[in-house]
């Protein structure tokens, strides 16, 4: 049984029409969290029967992943914050890296992933957006200047949505479709943040960077 926010999530999808690709993909990143923690734990094994660490024996905890190790340790700031650069920019990528730093490349390179999937299923959303804004918009210009009650729109345009939208719409009708695009935005603002939320966490389990720093 699902519980939590989680439950709140796919209670709140819309299904009728199906919208369920345009949300944030909450499954995908459960498992991306999933992957980040199993990965963690094989890493402090190695980091316990090995002082030192070369990229034969990381990369085998990076396989399938799309995330890269082809990544150079350079100097921290004031907050401890690590960056990482392409080897092949900075000439200094290391041969072998201690445990804590293997810790703290894990981390940031983590960190990079997490951010890239965000970036792309913001992406995804604010495209769908989008277009049901101009939908809407649409429409609501077909309405300008009508009387209550107003005649149903006939749409001569060939897009499945915009038919959908054009066979019976009325002033409530198109009230609902607003309210549903208004309650689209929030579900998937609340995802996002709860996902930050749990990452950061995550992070700091194994005394990493929180997106928050």
């Amino acid at each position: 049984m699902l519980r939590g926010f989680e439950s709140y999530f796919y209670k709140s999808i819309r299904t009728d029409p199906d919208w369920s690709e345009h949300y944030v993909d909450y499954a995908a990143c459960k498992a991306k969290f999933k992957s980040y923690s199993e990965r963690r734990h094989e890493l402090q094994k190695l980091i316990r029967r090995k002082t030192e660490l070369t990229e034969e024996d990381l990369s085998p905890l990076y396989r399938g992943s799309a995330q890269r190790l082809d990544v150079a340790l350079t100097d921290t700031n004031a907050n401890d914050y690590v960056k990482y650069e392409d080897a092949a920019e900075t000439g200094n990528k290391p041969k072998k890296l201690n445990g804590k730093d293997a810790l703290r490349r894990a981390s940031a390179m983590e960190r990079a992933d997490f951010c890239d999937w965000l970036d792309k299923e913001i992406e995804k959303t604010t495209s769908f957006y989008s277009k049901e804004v101009l939908s809407l918009s649409e429409c609501i210009n077909k309405f300008d200047g009508l009387p209550p009650p107003v005649q149903k729109i006939q749409n001569d345009q060939t897009d499945k949505h915009d038919a959908k939208m054009g066979m019976a719409l009325d002033y409530e009708t198109l009230a609902d479709e607003i309210l549903e695009l208004f309650a689209f935005v929030v579900v998937n603002t609340v995802t996002l943040r709860q996902l930050i939320i749990r990452y950061d966490a995550f992070v700091r389990t194994f005394d990493g960077i929180p997106l928050s720093n």
